[in-house]
């Protein structure tokens, strides 16, 4: 009896990690792919209940019922479970080859927001650097610190001060009734969804369908995951017209700060694949570290600050696939009897609401969420 007793804080631990991890991924959403401004935010919220949450859901419940192997072994398992193709396999492959990119998307970010808030401060200073030079020095020392988080090897500081002067801004405006510090930066983006995919936005704001959701997955069973996604659903909705309400570098560094804790949420799928091929911690971060410095590099010397939001815009698009392929596998071909053991949710009724919106409600939003979006990129 007694040697049980040391593995409780850990999984403790884990949970909440798990749970921070689904809080931050639904803001570092909200950061990268919000809508222009104008849109329509109850069309978000209606697409975060409708299809968002039953496929975050979803996504978790497959993982439970694969025993918290990696992702392609996972789907081998369940395709096998089922007696389906093997071509639903590619949800694998598609969600991780999606994480890599919304990694080095969120680095980019990162690196980018990074670069505002050093312009903000050191306006009016000599020597200041441009933007164009700071933000690929900022990207892969965030991609850097990320990646090292997992080995304990990341600096607090890095961790620590962005935080510090977060509540610092928060904390001096009402103090001293100034208004918050506006933002000085020559670094300018964009959006990377119109004002009319607000429906879209919202499917995709938990960050279904870049593989996260499963390395969140507790293994205890989904039903945890249900209790973890509840506050990210509602602190999502609540930050959709926060970080747009809010101005200067108070939302410059929440901003900052999420994206830095997501990209280490992203990279876990990928480096449970590169553990389970044999590969120690050192080895399997340089494999995930280099594509995704070369990704972000790319897209910052060809591009530039316009070209996250045309990327994520892509992304999104990708992410809108890959849930529309995990809601039929999940509600179309899995057994009945499979799904409700995985979800273990409290009644009958609950489960049956889920299974309707994974069938019906979430593919529709996503379709109509895509049909807004090409109705706006592919004129007539």
């Amino acid at each position: 009896m007694s040697a049980a007793k040391p593995s409780a804080a850990p999984a403790s631990s884990s949970l909440v990690e798990r749970s921070a991890h689904a809080l931050t991924l639904a803001l570092a959403m909200t950061v990268l792919l919000a809508p222009a401004a104008g849109a329509s935010w109850p069309l978000a919220v209606l697409g975060l209940l409708l299809a968002a949450w039953p496929l975050a859901l979803a996504e978790r419940a497959l993982a439970v019922r694969a025993a918290a192997r990696t992702l392609p072994a996972g789907m081998q398992v369940l395709t096998r479970e089922a007696d389906a193709r093997r071509a639903w396999r590619v949800l694998s492959w598609s969600s991780l080859a999606a994480g890599l990119l919304a990694m080095s998307l969120l680095a980019l970010l990162s690196g980018a927001l990074a670069t505002q808030a050093v312009q903000t401060l050191a306006d009016g200073h000599a020597g200041l650097l441009a933007g164009a030079q700071l933000w690929p020095l900022f990207t892969v020392l965030v991609l850097l610190t990320a990646l090292l988080r997992p080995l304990g090897k990341a600096p607090v500081l890095v961790w620590l001060l962005p935080v510090l002067l977060l509540l610092a801004l928060a904390v001096l405006p009402l103090l001293t009734g100034r208004e918050a510090l506006p933002l000085r930066s020559d670094l300018v983006l964009t959006p990377a969804l119109p004002a009319s995919a607000a429906l879209l936005f919202g499917a995709l704001a938990l960050g279904g369908g870049v593989g996260a959701h499963w390395s969140l997955a507790p293994v205890a069973g989904a039903r945890a995951g249900a209790r973890q996604l509840a506050p990210a659903l509602l602190l999502a909705v609540l930050v959709l017209a926060g970080l747009h309400a809010a101005a200067g570098l108070a939302a410059v560094l929440l901003g900052f700060i999420v994206s830095l804790l997501v990209v280490t949420a992203l990279a876990q799928p990928l480096l449970a694949v590169a553990r389970a091929r044999g590969l120690n911690d050192w080895m399997a971060l340089t494999l995930i570290f280099v594509p995704a410095v070369g990704i972000s590099e790319t897209i910052w010397f060809f591009g530039g600050s316009q070209a996250i939001g045309q990327v994520a815009g892509v992304l999104a698009v990708w992410m809108a696939f890959n849930l529309l392929v995990l809601s039929l596998f999940a509600g179309w071909v899995m057994k009945i009897s499979h799904v409700r053991k995985a979800l273990q949710l409290p009644s009958e009724a609950i489960y049956n609401v889920w299974r309707v919106a994974v069938r019906w409600a979430a593919p529709i939003v996503l379709l109509a969420g895509l049909a807004q979006c090409l109705r706006v990129w592919v004129p007539a």
